[in-house]
This record gives C-alpha cells, sequence and structure tokens, in this order.
C-alpha cells in the first residue's frame, strides 16, 4: 500500500502494521464544504453531517454494486472522492461506516464529523498567507 515518498510510507517497517494515509490539499476542503447536499439543499442541522473521505475514486462495477443498507434512516450522497452523511440518531448508530463504504467501494476511507471538516477548512485557511517579498 506505502509508496516511497508517500505519507504513511514505513508504517508497517516502523510499527509492524500499515497504516492508510489519506492526504487533501487545502483548497479541498472549500470545495467539500461548499458542495454538501445536505446544507445547500436540504439545510439539515450540521451536527448529524458528517463526510467521508475515499483515497480514491470508485469503479463504476464498485457504484454499481452499492445498495442501501436496510433498515436505516441515515441518507448518503456521494460526489467524487467523498460520502456525504446524514445520520438523524449519531454516527456511532449508522450501517454507513467506513467499513461499509471499504467493503462496498473497495477503497480505503476515512469518516470526519462535519464540526471537523469544517474546523480543518479554517485552520488551513488561517495558515495561508500571502507571499510577501523580503
Amino acid at each position: 500500500m506505502s509508496e516511497p515518498g508517500r505519507p504513511g510510507t514505513g508504517n508497517a517497517w516502523l510499527f509492524g502494521f500499515s497504516v492508510g494515509v489519506i492526504v487533501h490539499h487545502s483548497d479541498d476542503f472549500g470545495r467539500v464544504i461548499a458542495s454538501n447536499p445536505f446544507i445547500t439543499q436540504r439545510n439539515e442541522d450540521p451536527q448529524r453531517l458528517h463526510v467521508t473521505f475515499l483515497s480514491t475514486l470508485p469503479s463504476t462495477v464498485a457504484l454499481n454494486n452499492l445498495k442501501d443498507p436496510l433498515d436505516t434512516t441515515d441518507e448518503y450522497f456521494l460526489s467524487d472522492a467523498e460520502v456525504y452523511l446524514f445520520c438523524p440518531n449519531g454516527y456511532g448508530r449508522t450501517k454507513l461506516s467506513n467499513s461499509f463504504f471499504e467493503k462496498k467501494l473497495q477503497t480505503l476511507a476515512t469518516t470526519r464529523s462535519w464540526k471537523t471538516v469544517t474546523a480543518l477548512h479554517n485552520l488551513v485557511n488561517s495558515r495561508k498567507s500571502p507571499l510577501v517579498n523580503p
């Protein structure tokens, strides 16, 4: 899984097991925030929203095999390499977990709450500063 010069490289050697790493550019967070359909189209409670980040774009075959789990009130919207989640009963009770998406889409997944996504966006934007000529 790890490649030389890539984040996560050496985890298996150092710790004895491999740890997947998903890295995003700072601009990605702004796009993710602006594109959340549960905010832009339905104005859902942000405390019930999460984003699952995928390490790769899912294949067409994987997308065609993606079926909603039974007996859930949770909803998702897949957009590129992000899955927007609405979990009215909380993420701890959802069947739309990282494992669900990893198995169905055959890619690494990590989920963050909407609060964390917006905090990361604010953090990376507060650290951006214009280049100053010395």
